[in-house]
């Protein structure tokens, strides 16, 4: 017997009322915390107020009123108002907590103080400190803190806090421990209801245990990853904690840097994927084995409660959980109706407890995937199936493409990236992830309990981990894998065009020709606005404005910018072009300068100087205390002359105090720098921060400096003082710098100032090589053009304007 759709018994009304309203409470509720995020606790406070005066106005006018069909849009309209109110009152009560907390007062004085705080994460690996130490990003709640001022006083003082530290027994912390620190507060690089950053300074004093769940599930954690450890290669070992519990902390850059351009990234952290595997799993098998639909249900609550007890219950294993349910939901119910509320309904619960949320990419990313792959994915497998493709390849192929193009004006906006290869990737993986996570699962089960058990369905598990690894190192090796794309609003409209048009010409033959006609037009914009972007005239959303560190694209010459917060600004070499150098500088919004270094006199490095002069308020100039070549110093000194800007001289040993950072000149040294060959007559500069982007951030800038000035540099000094986070590599990357003075810096992050197809050979391979070795991010004028570094949660991410460099 066959039933058609107009048999179908009718679908209730009530599902997809629920369903009409609870999307613009989910909206308010995001706009509101979003509103209180970014603008404190008075405008959204007002609102509350506007609102609740306008909806109460609304109600005694509709008492009065006797007319039924206005009646039933005005309760809608109050009912609307009123939760409106509600969410921006409980939004800017969260902002009004965090802006009066006293911890906010002592960040903006950049206090020392020692407080006492719950950890509420496992310490994360971020960037090196200028010692070299392993440093650690850790969440954490504050309790109640001592201000250098009153040392013999507790204050209570609660609020969320971001906490950096450097050393060993940072590492040993486990969510849940009380313990006290000390260290210098800051205030937050994020709008995300955080109270205050503290710098760490010292090992923590752990003065209370975690409870024994939070134990139990970091013996778990702690079993698995050794029972990983040991039947794994390297590389797969390092990938699997990422895909089971979110431990991306063995990871290598370069394995990292492939799942970003393959859009794989999302199996490495914890999401509503994870959720869907595990839980359905579950479900199928306790259906199984019990044949209870309610007792099945029973069972797969259960694992979910264990699944974030494990993988813990921070923030984004929290959206994972209710957003895989949501999808699960969906999928065994096959009633979008249902899913769409409840997901409206998960996304307002979690603002509410975690406002933070609204300002995370993660969760904008999961609530547009999961909606996308609730609403498109059943029409579009249906399209496929109609046109012959078999409906579990339908099924994949759909979810892969909904969830990357749904997603994809989101990255762009964010990130300024799009993966072309990114449903490729998920495609190849698809068949292997469920058996990979599934198997990682039960291995994390068995782990603490039966070792032997555990070793062997792990062994067969790296076969389809190893498959992953293959898929994204082949898929990123592919040319134009990860293309650069405009970033902020005009990017993710631009994304968001684009696919609507390419959705409208695959589905309707007429619409093609007015497809065809916009990208014309498209075009016909966008050439003369990407000429205005290369002019510096205008740029849409690069460079990012919290850069740090910038390279210029001053063809083959150095021209580098430091920030020091509060608009304060170091120029570093001047390249070879004024006309290049000025448009580098305006495009970075430079306008006052407080000193220009110029290391040696080399055209390459000083010719520009009249570009960074023009139209800018410069404190002063400084050179070194030798002068060759003189023709080099006559360009200086003819500049500083016409710009009325002072001529100062940098000497070995001088610390200079700027702003909130300290210069110190390492090199060369003075007794004999005029008999140096002129690039080895380069000023090395270390410079320090004690704030800005945190306390001790270094940047060592070192010219042409060759072999002689690093091997008296590498006598000279201890490691530790030549040791930075960003680091100018010598001579455009001639292959005279020493290996031994690479590995001895240490960098995190190293830019290289070099112009396309140069007649040098610059940067030499060698060079490259060991930056590489030592796990440096290497940002290049000639592949990359300006390159940009910032930082954000304590880690340096660098972008390029021409393509994608690797984000640390």
């Amino acid at each position: 017997m066959t039933t058609s759709l107009s048999d179908a018994p009718p679908q209730p009304r009530h599902g997809r009322a629920l369903d009409v309203r609870l999307l613009p409470a989910a909206l308010l509720t995001w706009g509101s915390v979003l509103l209180a995020a970014y603008t404190g606790y008075r405008p959204v406070l007002t609102g509350a107020l506007i609102l609740s005066v306008v909806a109460l106005t609304l109600a005694a006018m509709q008492i009065r009123a006797g007319n039924t069909v206005n009646r039933s849009v005005v309760r809608v309209l109050v009912a609307a108002m009123l939760f409106g109110a509600a969410a921006c009152a409980a939004a800017g009560a969260r902002a009004y907590s965090a802006e009066v907390n006293p911890l906010r007062s002592l960040a903006g004085e950049a206090s020392t103080a020692q407080l006492e705080v719950v950890v509420r994460s496992d310490p994360r690996l971020v960037t090196p400190g200028p010692d070299g130490r392993p440093r650690f990003l850790i969440r954490a709640s504050a309790s109640a803190y001592q201000s250098t001022a009153k040392y013999d006083q507790w204050a209570q003082a609660r609020g969320e806090l971001t906490v950096f530290a450097s050393g060993p027994a940072w590492h040993k912390l486990r969510p849940g421990e009380t313990v006290v620190l000390r260290g210098q507060l800051s205030e937050p690089s994020r709008r995300d209801f955080t109270v205050a950053t503290i710098f760490a300074r010292g090992d923590p004093k752990v003065i209370a245990g975690s409870s024994l769940l939070q134990r139990s599930a970091s013996d778990v954690r702690a079993s698995f990853v050794g029972v990983v450890s040991s039947v794994l290669g390297e590389e797969q070992a390092q990938l699997l904690p990422g895909l089971v519990i979110g431990d991306r902390s063995a990871m290598s850059q370069q394995m990292r840097d492939d799942f970003i351009a393959t859009s794989l990234t999302h199996l490495t952290v914890v999401s509503g994927t994870h959720v869907t595997i595990v839980c359905g799993a579950v479900l199928l098998v306790a259906r199984y084995a019990t044949g209870s639909r309610r007792l099945s249900a029973m069972v797969t609550g259960v694992a979910l409660l264990w699944f974030v007890i494990v993988c813990r219950p921070e923030p984004s294993v929290l959206r994972a959980a209710a957003m895989g349910s949501v999808t699960l939901l969906a999928l065994i119910s096959g009633r979008r109706r249902q899913a769409l509320p409840a997901l409206h309904a998960a996304v307002i619960v979690l603002l509410l407890v975690r406002p933070q949320l609204a300002t995370d990419l993660g969760f904008a990313l999961s609530v547009t995937a999961t909606a996308g792959i609730v609403v498109l994915t059943p029409p579009f497998t249906d399209v496929l199936v109609r046109r012959g493709v078999p409906k579990l390849l339908a099924s994949v192929l759909a979810v892969s493409v909904t969830a990357h193009f749904v997603t994809a004006p989101l990255i762009a906006g964010f990130a300024g990236q799009f993966s072309v290869v990114g449903v490729l990737a998920n495609l190849l993986a698809a068949p292997v992830v469920t058996v990979s996570i599934i198997g990682g699962y039960a291995g994390l089960l068995l782990a603490p309990l039966w070792t032997s058990g555990a070793e062997a369905v792990l062994t067969v598990t790296g076969l389809p981990v190893t498959w992953l690894l293959a898929v994204a190192r082949y898929c990123a090796g592919l040319p134009h894998a990860l293309i650069t794309v405009p970033a902020g609003l005009s990017g993710a409209a631009a994304m968001m065009v684009v696919i609507v048009a390419g959705v409208l010409s695959a589905r309707f033959h007429r619409s093609r020709g007015v497809v065809l006609a916009a990208a014309a037009g498209f075009v016909a914009l966008y050439v003369p606005v990407k000429l205005l972007t290369s002019a510096g005239l205008y740029g849409p959303g690069f460079p990012p404005n919290d850069w740090v560190v910038a390279a210029c694209d001053v063809g083959q010459g150095d021209g580098f910018a430091l920030s020091l917060g509060s608009g304060a600004t170091i120029i570093v070499d001047s390249g070879p072009d004024s006309e290049a150098i000025d448009r580098c500088l305006r495009r970075l919004r430079v306008r006052e300068i407080d000193l220009v270094i110029l290391t040696h006199m080399h055209a390459d490095h000083v010719t520009g100087l009249i570009g960074v002069l023009r139209g800018r308020q410069v404190g002063a100039v400084a050179v070194g205390v030798a002068r060759d070549p003189s023709t080099g110093f006559d360009v200086v000194r003819d500049a500083v002359a016409s710009a009325g800007v002072a001529l100062v001289e940098l000497n070995e040993g001088l610390e200079l105090p700027l702003g909130d950072a300290v210069l110190r000149v390492l090199g060369p040294p003075a007794a004999r720098a005029q008999y140096l060959a002129p690039n080895d007559q380069s000023l090395v500069v270390s410079i320090t921060s004690r704030t800005h982007p945190w306390p001790g951030f270094t940047t060592l800038f070192t010219g042409d400096a060759e072999e002689e000035s690093q091997q008296w540099l590498l006598a000279e000094y201890e490691p530790s003082e030549l040791r930075a986070d960003v680091f100018t590599v010598p001579h455009h990357g001639a292959g005279t710098t020493i290996p031994r003075f690479i590995t001895t810096v240490g960098p995190s992050v190293s830019l290289i100032g070099v112009g396309a197809d140069n007649s040098y050979g610059h940067p030499h391979a060698d060079v490259v090589a060991t930056l590489q070795a030592a796990g440096s991010i290497i940002g290049r004028a000639d592949d990359h053009g300006l390159v940009a570094v910032v930082a954000r949660e304590g880690e340096l991410i660098v972008v390029g304007e021409r393509a994608s460099v690797p984000v640390s």
